[in-house]
């Protein structure tokens, strides 16, 4: 049984994402112009909770429909990539490809067709990967 959503329309979906770790003027920039972007697109409300555990959960358990991020570690998606999954739920790159632990980015939805419009509407923000020194 599906525990996710199967929203695929931007104008029904509650999009969760977290501001990371730098907190520059660029980035936070770059960080309120992706939100900008999905409110002009009609997302139907974007928040910020305060947890990315807690947001990923909430999207496994069907409570949200799309989640996103830069910046988190692979120590912290890694478990909710598979429970995402399970749950028949869609993990990507943010730039629309397979997921890359180490990148630092994440894009996870319901849907495939959720989590690639997600993709396509957000500017990259860069963070060093995990698997660099």
């Amino acid at each position: 049984m599906k525990a996710t959503t199967s929203i695929a329309d931007i104008s029904k979906a509650l999009i969760l994402t977290e501001i990371g770790p730098k907190r520059d003027p660029a980035t936070l920039k770059l960080f309120l112009g992706n939100i900008e972007r999905l409110l002009k697109a009609q997302a139907h409300g974007v928040r910020v909770i305060g947890s990315s555990t807690l947001a990923l959960c909430h999207l496994a358990s069907g409570a949200a429909d799309a989640y996103y991020q830069f910046g988190l570690h692979c120590w912290d998606l890694a478990a909710a990539t598979v429970i995402i999954r399970e749950a028949g739920g869609t993990v990507i790159d943010t730039s629309g490809g397979p997921l890359d632990l180490m990148s630092c980015r994440v894009v996870a939805a319901g849907t495939r067709e959720m989590a690639m419009f997600i993709a396509q509407e957000i500017q990259t923000i860069h963070y060093r990967r995990d698997d660099e020194n």
